[in-house]
């Protein structure tokens, strides 16, 4: 059985707006700063309190296969069931002249009309400070935590789970000329299962990575940036030689670049090379390109078209599996209809080949799954300070496992204020 933590797609649906006034006003003093020395800024607070209620249908709430039995399988003849919920959120900054605090944060509860023991609560808190330390020196410190219902997708029982996410990070921009610039970063990730069963799927990694970047007008930019990825699973206790990943090293080389030909068009695109690495010789490496491609193209002021297409290496939430090779490409459409309405549509496919030992599968069958995701987004804000949003998606999942294969259909709509 397989369940998805939040059955709701986070589709773009943009309505045409003007800039803020505030944004530009920051971005004027970013400029203008430096240079009036002795001058007192004062503090900026801007505060935003947020509330959301939403209603969701899911027609297939644990993501059973075709030929699964819902009566065998969880106790129920019924597959589909309403989710109420509500959320309360809170936008915080605090602005001193160039120096910027950005908090948030949402708390919010979950209710299944049939399937009550999936009621949950779910949280998620992110801070980020930005700071111009001189002219030619910024850093960036950010810190997350979400707590929210662990997904089924890949496990084989109906137990009610929670994952606790928790990633911080520091990055530092240097300019070495007006066009030249290094970026070093560190981040952090710690990834915690309630249940027993799923703690040797916690994981804890530390990370580094340099960039060094070449920037022209703003307009363009190109660079080069190696990451080294350090991974530990600090509750799986497996035998040496079980060929069942306890830890890894996972590097990364990467050529990026970005170029904007007009105002109306803009392209993105890295390519690089990665390699995964294990001390035990039973567990299987890999080693082969990765990247990723954007285009985005405006037509008008009413409608713009994206395209990516991405190639990449997963964590696998699944005991048995080491991780997953994932490639796909996605692509969106924006139509702001009036100032208040706007419209999207999206179609996503993704195709996820899962990497296990000899061990794991000794028939060296593999496990591929791919799946075909059609979404449908629209927005609707009667007024400045509302926002109704009525979404659709159908999902078909097909995977060379049979209990892997699912289809489902979820629409929801929300109800959003913000002050």
């Amino acid at each position: 059985m397989k369940m998805r933590s939040d059955p709701r797609p986070p589709l773009e649906v943009r309505l045409r707006r003007r800039a803020s006034k505030i944004r530009l006003a920051a971005s004027s003093m970013f400029v203008a700063g430096f240079g009036a020395a002795g001058v007192a800024y004062p503090l900026t607070v801007d505060v935003h309190p947020s509330a959301k209620l939403g209603e969701i249908y899911d027609s297939n709430v644990y993501l059973l296969g075709p030929t699964e039995s819902s009566q065998a399988l969880i106790g129920s003849p019924h597959r589909s069931d309403f989710i109420s919920q509500g959320v309360a959120g809170l936008q915080l900054a605090l602005t001193q002249s160039l120096q910027k605090l950005d908090v948030e944060g949402e708390y919010g509860r979950d209710e299944y009309s049939r399937f009550r023991e999936l009621d949950n609560d779910h949280y998620k808190f992110k801070g980020t400070a930005s700071l111009v330390l001189t002219r030619s020196l910024t850093a960036t410190i950010s810190a997350s935590k979400d707590h929210f219902l662990q997904s089924l997708a890949n496990r084989t029982d109906e137990s009610k789970g929670f994952q606790r996410e928790s990633k911080g990070s520091a990055e530092v921009a240097y300019a070495i000329t007006p066009e030249w610039s290094i970026r070093p970063e560190v981040d952090v990730l710690r990834e915690r299962f309630s249940l027993l069963d799923q703690t040797p799927s916690d994981v804890d990694e530390n990370a580094s990575q340099l960039s060094l970047e070449y920037r022209r007008a703003s307009l363009s930019a190109a660079g080069l940036k190696v990451r080294n990825v350090e991974g530990d699973y600090p509750h799986r206790d497996v035998a040496f030689g079980s060929g069942e990943e306890t830890s890894y090293r996972q590097r990364s080389a990467d050529a990026f670049a970005t170029y904007i030909p007009s105002g109306l068009s803009s392209f993105n695109v890295e390519v690089g090379y990665t390699q995964r690495r294990h001390e035990d010789p039973s567990v299987p490496n890999f080693s082969g390109p990765t990247g990723m491609l954007t285009y985005r193209r405006t037509i008008s002021g009413k409608t713009y078209l994206q395209v990516d297409a991405f190639r990449r290496l997963q964590q696998a939430y699944e005991i048995g599996v080491n991780f997953e090779r994932e490639s796909g490409y996605d692509a969106l459409a924006n139509y702001a209809v009036t100032a208040k309405t706007a419209l999207a549509l999206e179609y996503l496919y993704i195709e996820d080949a899962f990497v296990g030992s000899q061990a794991q599968d000794p028939l060296n069958i593999g496990r591929t799954d791919k799946a075909n995701i059609y979404r449908v987004g629209f927005q609707y804000e009667p007024l400045r300070k509302f926002l109704i949003e009525p979404q659709f998606r159908y999902e078909s999942h097909d995977s060379t496992r049979d209990d892997r294969a699912y289809q489902f259909s979820t629409g929801f709509i929300d109800i959003k204020y913000t002050y």
